[in-house]
């Protein structure tokens, strides 16, 4: 009896586990398929940044590649970016990059490379100067029409020397407080104040006549057709399916579970052989659901969600049913596929 009850008790914790299964299967698929997303995104810009690089236009490069280092974090990437703005000789953020790049691979950057940027540094400090942007709290501060910080600043600006710049100075809001173009040598600083401007009076305002112009008519250019991914029904099918599973599974813990009480209140053999084997299709079916979850998050990252089915009207969508049933002796899960 006391076997018994001992192996009853491992069953009720199995049937713990199976309970936090199914709720995981819920949750795994759309954890995945965030992370997909941003992946996939970086790794457009990343490779958007290569083609502009190679084409000359740097700027551009650079912006390509702080957008991938946005949306996926690497040290790797600041190299990239540093050289792109060297080679359009925006020297400050070439500099800022750089030194970031040192900091956060430490000694995970191969050596070569670590002395290469380290040289490339020290050229770039005899070519630059500093500004020093006094402006009002929250105002954001431009040079280049790249942003470049926030007042108040920590300190001065690094930019590129013997070369006119644009500094533009902003307010939370928009509103431009100081727009001019300064000039700095090499090794030196100059400090440049932005204050608020008074707001001028309201002038009178005369309605004009409105005139009714007719709108050329222009067809619309057809875009052409690209293969974004697999169409969105596998991914529906493949989540269905984890649903269903996960319901049966629940459902099976329901039976271990009602087993287990009716061994307790008459225990026998064959009482006991029924709630071993019911709990062998609980892990069994705990572990599809598993599999399941998997696949289905692995769809979602391979899915046009984008995609719309052109031959049928918009009120004959494809819709997917799943419901879970639990009854006395049995239980599981329907799926309804309905077009």
């Amino acid at each position: 009896m006391i076997y018994v009850a001992n192996r009853y008790a491992s069953v009720r914790k199995v049937k713990q586990i199976i309970l936090f299964v199914s709720v995981m299967a819920f949750v795994f698929p759309n954890i995945l398929f965030a992370q997909g997303a941003a992946n996939q995104d970086a790794r457009e810009s990343y490779k958007q940044g290569l083609s502009l690089f190679e084409e000359g236009k740097h700027v551009e490069a650079a912006a390509a590649f702080e957008r991938a280092y946005e949306l996926r974090p690497s040290w790797k990437i600041l190299f990239n970016i540093g050289q792109c703005y060297a080679a359009a000789g925006m020297f400050g953020p070439a500099i800022e990059a750089f030194e970031k790049y040192l900091v956060d691979g430490r000694d995970d950057i191969p050596e070569e490379r670590k002395e290469y940027v380290i040289r490339e540094i020290k050229r770039i400090r005899e070519l630059i100067g500093q500004v020093d942007v006094k402006a009002p709290d929250g105002a954001v501060i431009l040079i280049d029409g790249i942003e470049r910080g926030t007042a108040p600043l920590l300190g001065p600006i690094r930019v590129a020397a013997s070369k006119k710049h644009e500094l533009l100075v902003k307010e939370e809001a928009g509103q431009e407080l100081l727009k001019r173009d300064f000039s700095v040598g090499g090794g030196q600083t100059v400090t440049i104040t932005a204050q608020k401007k008074a707001e001028p009076a309201p002038a009178p305002i005369e309605e004009p006549e409105p005139e009714i112009a007719e709108a050329p008519e222009e067809e619309p250019e057809e875009e052409p057709e690209e293969d974004k991914g697999l169409d969105q029904t596998w991914f529906w099918v493949a989540g269905g399916a984890t649903v269903a599973l996960a319901g049966g599974t629940v459902a099976m813990a329901v039976m271990v579970d009602q087993k287990g009480q009716e061994f307790d209140d008459n225990p026998s053999r064959d009482l006991k052989d029924e709630g071993e084997t019911l709990q062998t299709v609980g892990i069994a079916l705990m572990a599809t659901t598993c599999a399941a979850a998997v696949a289905t998050g692995i769809l979602a990252i391979f899915t046009d969600w984008e995609m719309e089915k052109e031959d049928s009207p918009e009120d004959e969508k494809s819709d997917v049913a799943v419901a879970p049933y639990i009854g006395p002796s049995s239980g599981g899960a329907s799926f309804l596929l309905h077009w």
